[in-house]
């Protein structure tokens, strides 16, 4: 039982947008960690991110490395493995995560042991020696109960965290075809128990809570059971969760939302061309989208709206015809993805056997790079399309429209309209500054765009 593990998640590269900006650690490295620490084990996990610097040799004085990879993170990570392996050649790595699990051969150059898929029934059988090296396969759990609930006191720096990670169930049954979940989850809906629900929200030490479930409202009836649960327990949260816009379908339940605690939304919209919905496999139309919007925004549900830019149906117009929507509409902030073919989706393998991708740097496979040829526009179109939209969303002409609106609608109601614009122009100036420090930082990849020598 003298076994030390550490749990690393690697940062993301520079290049990408968000790094430095959000401090939200994934939970699958703290979970195993919190079933060796119940083993008896010494367990502790490390983000790079929020540590805020690159783990060295004497913060890795361990027995065994686990590292958990996404697509983006993967260069990293592998570069951890190599310098463990350096410093300390008797010691055993095991990577697991997304990337792992759509590319164990990949992974395997780098570990000693692979997890491939939900790591908490084979993290003990390595640490133990009942599992062979290579390639693991972990069984995902039927009963989420049965998994000790995170303790976040394992992760260094855990005090950094402005929500608190809370993960209530597992699985989506959606088939984007966009989206890696499916193939590391699968489209069976798990989730825990209303009572265990409730318990890890009212543990969390503050009100803040970030749900991380993929879809929180996949099944209107235990959602609306759950809220219930929340809106009666007596305490004040302020939560914020990924949702479809099919939960609008119930503003009843959208109101039980607001009750709860919601405050922010973060919805997959991914196109507002009805050809790239259907494209993308997303089962919903634009008609959906509006109504959605409009739903959170009567119940004082703030919308950050997510699209993706780039399927073989979206032409130039696209750009501008997406910010006038999200102007239209009044979503409060939006983000603005390049199509990204992933691993273990659809999207990667059709464009992978086409000989479309630019390459397979995977630090770029973040959602901000444009990392394949598009169909009806150049490569240089589409990710200056998604800059350009970035900037006119979060431009200053659009920040005195808030500043306009909050005049008007100070005649009727002064307080309510200075918290309802403010906090959109805070945000609006925090998103100009990060966007306008991230394209400085990509000024290199955007020129081998340009000259066609991104690969």
């Amino acid at each position: 039982m003298d076994k030390k593990i550490i749990f690393v998640e690697p940062r993301g590269a520079e290049a990408n947008v968000f790094s430095k900006y959000m401090n939200l650690p994934l939970l699958g490295p703290v979970y195993l960690a919190t079933i060796l620490k119940s083993g008896g084990y010494d367990a502790a996990v490390i983000n790079e991110n929020m540590l805020g610097r690159d783990v060295n040799e004497s913060d890795l004085n361990c027995d065994f490395l686990g590292i958990s990879i996404l697509t983006n993170t993967a260069p990293r990570g592998y570069e951890i493995a190599r310098m463990f392996r350096k410093a300390n050649p008797a010691g055993t790595i095991i990577i697991g995560g997304i990337h792992a699990s759509c590319m164990p051969g990949e992974a395997l150059q780098y570990a000693d042991y692979v997890v491939k898929g939900e790591g908490e029934s084979a993290i003990l059988d390595i640490v133990e020696g009942r599992a062979e090296k290579g390639v693991v396969c972990g069984k995902a759990p039927a009963n989420l109960d049965e998994i000790p609930a995170p303790d976040m006191r394992l992760l260094r720096n855990h005090e950094k965290i402005r929500y608190f990670p809370v993960m209530l169930s597992r699985g989506c049954p959606f088939n984007c075809n966009f989206c890696s979940v499916t193939a590391m989850f699968g489209r069976g809906y798990r989730f825990v128990s209303d009572g265990r629900a409730l318990s890890e929200l009212a543990n969390a030490p503050t009100g803040r809570i970030f749900i991380y479930d993929d879809n929180f409202a996949a099944s209107p009836s235990r959602t609306e059971r759950l809220l219930d649960r929340i809106i009666g327990c007596g305490r004040k949260f302020r939560l914020r969760a990924q949702v479809r816009t099919d939960i609008t379908k119930r503003p009843d339940i959208v109101k039980k939302m607001k009750e709860a605690g919601f405050s922010v939304v973060y919805v997959g919209i991914e196109s507002i061309n009805e050809d790239s919905l259907i494209s993308m496999n997303k089962r919903q139309s634009v008609d959906d989208i509006r109504r959605a919007v409009e739903v959170f925004n009567k119940n004082g549900i703030k919308v950050h709206g997510m699209f993706i830019f780039g399927t073989d149906t979206d032409r130039t117009g696209v750009f501008e015809d997406t910010v006038r929507f999200c102007r239209k509409e009044e979503i409060y902030t939006a983000q603005f993805l390049a199509l990204t073919p992933l691993p273990g989706t659809p999207v990667f393998d059709g464009l992978n056997a086409a000989g479309r991708l630019l390459h397979k740097e995977w630090q770029y496979y973040d959602g901000q790079h444009v990392v394949f040829r598009p169909k009806n526009m150049s490569v240089s179109e589409l990710q200056d399309g998604i800059l350009h939209s970035y900037k006119t969303f979060y431009s200053y002409v659009s920040m005195a429209d808030d500043i306009f609106k909050i005049a008007f609608e100070s005649v009727y109601n002064l307080p309510d309209a200075v918290t309802k614009q403010f906090g959109k122009i805070q945000n609006k100036l925090m998103a100009r500054f990060i966007v306008n420090r991230w394209i400085k930082a990509n000024k290199g990849y955007f020129a081998m765009l340009k000259k066609g020598t991104a690969t």
